[in-house]
């Protein structure tokens, strides 16, 4: 097989761990570009003429979506966000690999760990998807988001029963440090966040927290992206 193109589209995303994972699972020779726009980023033509598939991140989710190139199924038009491409036969095809690393982990993360209450922090893309998800699922949660009135503050989580284990999904940006201390009960705090050294050092000294990077998670995007394309991998 021929040597492939492949990049990942997004803003600030020189920390990216893409294309070391990337070269670990991936069993052909290939590229893989750091595309880093904040806005007036190349069009879906334009990108097709040099790669193969592409991975897609904060903040250009959604820029794709409304594009005539797009090849789309339903069940990924639903989610109103996507973050894979692939360029094969003058098509362009799209699917969400967030969604499936949802899919994928959270049954494992819950059944192992959680007994109590879920909390879902941040209303963006990522948030949106997890909602999609436990809705889907018939899985009651809660919320947070500046958006929707609510804050991070430790009154928000006062009403659970301290004696079960509690989820707090992170869907925020690397920007956002949660720094509520919740000194009751016990909680995971998956942070979909990978390397995230600010907030897993906050939570280091606290022994009714257990937390989760979020690298499993880009791992698990990966896998599925690589399904998506079709190429041969480790």
């Amino acid at each position: 097989m021929k040597k492939i193109n492949l990049a990942l589209l997004g803003s600030n995303i020189s920390h990216s761990l893409s294309p070391s994972i990337y070269k670990r699972k991936l069993k052909i020779d290939h590229d893989y570009d750091l595309l880093d726009f904040d806005s007036s980023i190349p069009s879906l033509n334009e990108l097709a003429k040099k790669y193969d598939g592409m991975n897609i991140t904060a903040p250009h989710k959604r820029a794709f979506l409304n594009d005539p190139l797009l090849v789309i199924d339903e069940d990924t038009k639903a989610l109103n966000a996507i973050n894979c491409l692939k360029f094969k036969d003058s098509k362009v095809s799209a699917t969400n690999t967030d969604y499936y690393a949802i899919k994928k982990l959270f049954p494992k993360i819950y059944d192992e760990n959680i007994s109590g209450s879920i909390f879902l922090l941040g209303d963006g893309a990522m948030g949106t998807l997890f909602k999609f998800y436990f809705e889907s699922q018939g899985v009651e949660f809660t919320q947070l988001s500046r958006r929707l009135g609510n804050t991070f503050s430790e009154k928000e989580f006062s009403t659970i029963d301290r004696n079960k284990t509690h989820l707090i999904i992170n869907c925020l940006s690397r920007d956002f440090v949660f720094s509520e201390k919740l000194e009751f009960g016990d909680w995971v705090f998956w942070d979909i966040n990978y390397s995230h050294n600010k907030q897993a050092d906050f939570f280091s000294s606290l022994s009714n927290f257990r937390y989760i990077d979020g690298e499993e998670f880009l791992e698990t995007q990966a896998d599925g992206a690589i399904e998506f394309w079709g190429f041969p991998s480790l």
